[in-house]
């Protein structure tokens, strides 16, 4: 790091800084020059510096009348920072620059590894963090970059630097520049090597250079926007997962055309309420990894869009026997970074939490919430740019590069430049209508299920939880004078029996967590289903299907349709515009349709 945190002590270090930040960063760079009059621009930094550098770029770009529409800023870092300490830095930092600072650390989250996407100014400036090692990082960043801050690498780094810089060197868009502002032989050699012209300039400040290059080489692959010219986007399906898609296209000020029977959210009608709960595990595997970062990001779009009654943060405790792997437990109480997100907490703490009786105690996580998902959808169809259709979507066809879109008399409803699929098992007929199954083996393994849940009188349950209770059922805070209790998964509802077993032994799991007896849940039940579509290892699809570039699938959410919804969106809507991806590109190979 540039700045050591024992030398951080007075105003003149600080400005020390900020005026190399500015002098070789960003006029390094040619900014705001670069930028001017151009719809997106992306630049890459590779230690995050205190966020000092982010700052400057931040004041440079607001106060440029012709800046770019849109900023991205992306940084790898692998060493921790403390919240607490950067607060101290920033009260040192000039006037100017003051409520950039407390709106960074308002949204900067707790240094744990990832992947995180901080979103300012309307959503026009982003910035995107790649916490972790830094050489195994910079392979996984999907994006293309028009300028790079390079950090002079630690000690530690030096071993990897090469293949760090080699790595996001072929990300590099046209053109792009790079500068740096320690003179070193081997770094030097490095970016010749790779393709970078180097120059070294003088600056207006005394005894400070800069050393700047420009890059020579085109890579082959291009991660380019799809949008350009005012293209036509039609998104099938307005349930949570096509909403999502809708939201995060409105929110860039993109316009978009959802089709659906159901417009309305009805089919959510007696779904009074679902939660968005982490998935842990010892290995942190993809399933556990996508949750996570589901959870930050519907967090991140829905808070301002909903008030308290219809998304609450009310925490999760998930019971110890919702979980065989002791492993789990010792994770948590030996990793301080963990224990940041979870905490065990023992019978009596749990109970106390919950606010009423509980069998054992478990992982509390605080970060849990529930959500209303008939409300969410209504609130964000009436969103501006979101065009919404009352049809029934037959069959499809492409001509040219036209998609066109039948309704059920047979006449054309619409057609699209883009087209997103994210009507869930309906899906299959539509693909197999333009006969793209072909390159989609696992899609047509997908299996339809109906889940069932339980409303119960919360009177019957000492008045509900106060927060979400997980074990062999889970049991959510009282909503509108019930509580929801599931979950039921079934492939054949018509079967009685079956569907009689099914609901008792989940009052049975709930008798279970909570000490009791399930007869006298009794009283006052009501249910509710819907259908899910799981797709093999639960893992949905997400992405651009490869034989068909301006088409997309949002399918297979199964039981995380709210946990995926905002997740989902962004990430197509950032394959739209060319952003960084806030996923890596493993996990996005994963998704992506198969």
């Amino acid at each position: 790091m540039r700045l050591a945190y024992s030398k951080v002590s007075n105003i003149l270090d600080i400005n020390k800084e900020l005026l190399l930040s500015y002098h070789v960063f960003i006029v390094g760079n040619k900014l705001p020059w670069k930028w001017q009059f151009k719809d997106r621009f992306t630049i890459c930094q590779t230690s995050f510096n205190n966020g000092l550098d982010f700052l400057v770029t931040w004041e440079t770009w607001k106060n440029d009348i012709n800046r770019c529409s849109h900023l991205h800023y992306v940084v790898l870092e692998s060493s921790s920072y403390c919240k607490t300490y950067l607060r101290n830095i920033y009260c040192n930092l000039p006037t100017k620059l003051l409520s950039y600072a407390d709106s960074l650390l308002c949204k900067l989250p707790n240094y744990y590894p990832g992947i995180y996407r901080l979103e300012f100014e309307h959503c026009n400036l982003t910035l995107t963090l790649f916490l972790g090692v830094k050489h195994v990082l910079s392979k996984e960043i999907v994006a293309r970059f028009n300028a790079y801050f390079l950090s002079h690498p630690t000690a530690e780094e030096r071993e990897y630097f090469k293949k760090i810089v080699l790595n996001l060197s072929k990300l590099g868009a046209k053109e792009s520049t790079i500068s740096i502002i320690k003179r070193d032989d081997y770094i030097l050699n490095i970016l010749y090597e790779i393709g970078f012209k180097i120059y070294i300039e003088n600056t207006s400040v005394r005894d400070l250079y800069r050393i700047v290059g420009v890059w020579s080489r085109i890579w082959s692959s291009e991660y380019s926007p799809l949008i350009r010219n005012n293209k036509k986007i039609v998104i099938i399906g307005a349930g949570l997962s096509g909403v999502g898609i809708a939201h995060a296209l409105s929110i860039r000020g993109i316009e978009s055309n959802i089709i659906d029977i159901d417009i309305t959210g009805d089919s959510h009608i007696g779904h009074l309420g679902a939660s968005l709960s982490p998935s842990i595990s010892v290995d942190n595997n993809i399933l556990s990894r996508l949750v996570r970062l589901g959870m930050e990001q519907a967090w991140s779009r829905w808070s301002n869009l909903m008030p308290k009654a219809f998304l609450d943060r009310c925490g999760s405790l998930q019971l110890d026997i919702k979980f065989k792997n002791d492993k789990i437990f010792d994770l948590i109480n030996n990793d301080s970074l963990l224990s940041n997100l979870y905490r065990y907490v023992d019978r009596i703490e749990a109970s106390n939490i919950a606010g009423i009786g509980v069998s054992s105690g478990g992982i509390f996580c605080k970060n849990s919430m529930v959500v209303s998902p008939r409300i969410l959808i209504n609130r964000i169809l009436k969103l501006s740019k979101i065009n919404v259709i009352q049809q029934f979507i037959t069959k499809l066809d492409k001509k040219e590069d036209k998609w066109i879109i039948f309704g059920k008399d047979g006449k054309q409803l619409a057609s699209a430049d883009i087209l997103i699929l994210a009507n869930s098992y309906n899906s299959l007929s539509l693909l197999n209508s333009i006969k793209s199954q072909h390159s989609l083996i696992d899609l047509f393994k997908a299996r339809r299920v109906l889940g069932e849940v339980a409303l119960i009188k919360d009177i019957d349950l000492q008045g509900g939880p106060n927060c979400i209770l997980e074990g062999q059922c889970y049991i959510l805070p009282s909503k509108n004078g019930y509580c929801i209790v599931g979950g039921t998964y079934l492939s054949d509802f018509r079967n009685d029996l079956l569907v009689k077993k099914s609901r008792l032994d989940n009052l049975s799991n709930l008798a279970d967590s909570l000490n009791a007896t399930h007869n006298i849940y009794h009283k006052h039940i009501s249910y509710w289903h819907g259908e899910r579509m799981v797709l093999p290892n639960r893992i949905p699809m997400i992405g651009n299907v490869v034989d068909n570039n301006n088409l997309f699938l949002a399918i297979g959410y199964a039981s995380r349709g709210l946990c995926w919804s905002s997740l989902g969106g962004d990430i197509i809507a950032s394959q739209i515009c060319g952003e960084p991806l806030l996923i890596e590109k493993q996990m996005m190979t994963i998704l992506k349709p198969r």
